[in-house]
Protein backbone atom coordinates (compact mmCIF):
# COMPACT_ATOMS: atom_id res chain seq x y z
CA UNK A 1 0.00 0.00 0.00
CA UNK A 2 1.09 3.45 0.10
CA UNK A 3 1.82 3.24 3.46
CA UNK A 4 4.55 0.66 2.27
CA UNK A 5 2.88 -2.38 4.13
CA UNK A 6 1.28 -4.90 2.43
CA UNK A 7 -2.53 -4.42 1.81
CA UNK A 8 -5.03 -5.61 4.25
CA UNK A 9 -6.31 -8.82 1.49
CA UNK A 10 -2.60 -9.49 0.74
CA UNK A 11 -2.30 -9.94 4.74
CA UNK A 12 -5.85 -12.04 4.65
CA UNK A 13 -4.66 -14.39 1.92
CA UNK A 14 -0.89 -14.76 4.03
CA UNK A 15 -2.76 -15.50 6.78
CA UNK A 16 -5.30 -18.59 5.68
CA UNK A 17 -4.50 -21.71 5.38
CA UNK A 18 -6.96 -23.25 2.47
CA UNK A 19 -5.17 -20.37 -0.17
CA UNK A 20 -2.53 -20.98 -2.02
CA UNK A 21 -0.13 -18.83 -3.01
CA UNK A 22 2.41 -18.40 -5.04
CA UNK A 23 4.71 -15.29 -6.15
CA UNK A 24 6.51 -16.61 -9.14
CA UNK A 25 8.39 -13.06 -10.29
CA UNK A 26 6.96 -13.89 -13.50
CA UNK A 27 3.61 -11.71 -15.35
CA UNK A 28 4.09 -13.84 -18.13
CA UNK A 29 4.46 -17.46 -16.57
CA UNK A 30 1.69 -16.61 -13.81
CA UNK A 31 -0.60 -15.46 -17.05
CA UNK A 32 -0.16 -18.65 -19.12
CA UNK A 33 -0.42 -20.42 -15.61
CA UNK A 34 -4.04 -19.30 -15.42
CA UNK A 35 -5.02 -19.35 -19.34
CA UNK A 36 -3.92 -22.83 -18.93
CA UNK A 37 -6.07 -23.36 -15.73
CA UNK A 38 -3.46 -24.43 -13.76
CA UNK A 39 -4.01 -21.51 -11.75
CA UNK A 40 -7.41 -19.99 -10.57
CA UNK A 41 -6.03 -16.46 -10.80
CA UNK A 42 -3.20 -13.85 -11.02
CA UNK A 43 -2.41 -10.32 -9.03
CA UNK A 44 0.10 -7.80 -9.95
CA UNK A 45 -0.28 -4.07 -8.59
CA UNK A 46 3.29 -3.21 -9.74
CA UNK A 47 3.33 -3.96 -13.21
CA UNK A 48 4.30 -2.61 -16.91
CA UNK A 49 2.32 -2.85 -19.25
CA UNK A 50 4.74 -4.40 -21.65
CA UNK A 51 4.89 -7.24 -18.77
CA UNK A 52 1.51 -8.17 -19.42
CA UNK A 53 0.01 -7.25 -23.15
CA UNK A 54 0.73 -10.54 -24.78
CA UNK A 55 0.12 -13.17 -22.12
CA UNK A 56 -2.98 -11.37 -21.27
CA UNK A 57 -4.24 -11.85 -24.60
CA UNK A 58 -3.12 -15.64 -24.42
CA UNK A 59 -5.10 -15.82 -21.23
CA UNK A 60 -8.53 -13.81 -22.17
CA UNK A 61 -8.81 -15.85 -25.43
CA UNK A 62 -8.84 -18.89 -23.23
CA UNK A 63 -11.79 -17.81 -20.88
CA UNK A 64 -9.86 -15.44 -18.47
CA UNK A 65 -11.30 -11.89 -17.28
CA UNK A 66 -8.41 -8.82 -16.85
CA UNK A 67 -9.27 -5.69 -15.19
CA UNK A 68 -7.92 -3.35 -12.67
CA UNK A 69 -8.12 -4.13 -8.92
CA UNK A 70 -11.49 -2.29 -9.20
CA UNK A 71 -13.35 -4.38 -11.67
CA UNK A 72 -12.63 -1.86 -15.00
CA UNK A 73 -11.75 -3.62 -17.77
CA UNK A 74 -7.79 -3.53 -18.52
CA UNK A 75 -7.78 -4.06 -22.55
CA UNK A 76 -8.22 -2.67 -24.81
CA UNK A 77 -5.83 -0.55 -23.37
CA UNK A 78 -5.92 3.30 -23.95
CA UNK A 79 -2.97 4.50 -24.93
CA UNK A 80 -3.41 8.12 -25.33
CA UNK A 81 -0.93 9.94 -23.07
CA UNK A 82 0.22 6.68 -21.91
CA UNK A 83 3.63 7.29 -20.31
CA UNK A 84 4.85 3.82 -18.41
CA UNK A 85 2.85 4.00 -15.45
CA UNK A 86 2.37 0.92 -13.24
CA UNK A 87 -0.69 -1.13 -14.50
CA UNK A 88 -2.02 -3.14 -11.63
CA UNK A 89 -4.58 -6.00 -12.71
CA UNK A 90 -6.11 -8.85 -11.83
CA UNK A 91 -6.29 -12.23 -14.05
CA UNK A 92 -8.58 -14.95 -13.61
CA UNK A 93 -11.06 -17.60 -14.47
CA UNK A 94 -14.61 -15.67 -13.94
CA UNK A 95 -15.82 -17.16 -10.84
CA UNK A 96 -12.57 -16.74 -9.41
CA UNK A 97 -12.05 -13.47 -11.03
CA UNK A 98 -15.46 -12.12 -9.25
CA UNK A 99 -13.86 -13.56 -5.61
CA UNK A 100 -10.80 -11.87 -5.80
CA UNK A 101 -11.97 -8.41 -6.60
CA UNK A 102 -14.69 -8.89 -4.10
CA UNK A 103 -11.96 -9.78 -1.39
CA UNK A 104 -9.80 -7.04 -2.42
CA UNK A 105 -12.50 -4.79 -2.07
CA UNK A 106 -12.99 -6.14 1.46
CA UNK A 107 -12.21 -3.50 4.52
CA UNK A 108 -10.91 -5.73 6.53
Amino acid sequence: GPDGKAPAYARRWLDQTNWKMRMLGSACVEAMMVAAGVAPGAVTLNGNLWDIAASAAIAIEAGAIVTDPTGKAVFPFNLAGYRGAKVPYVMAAPVAHAELISEMSRKF
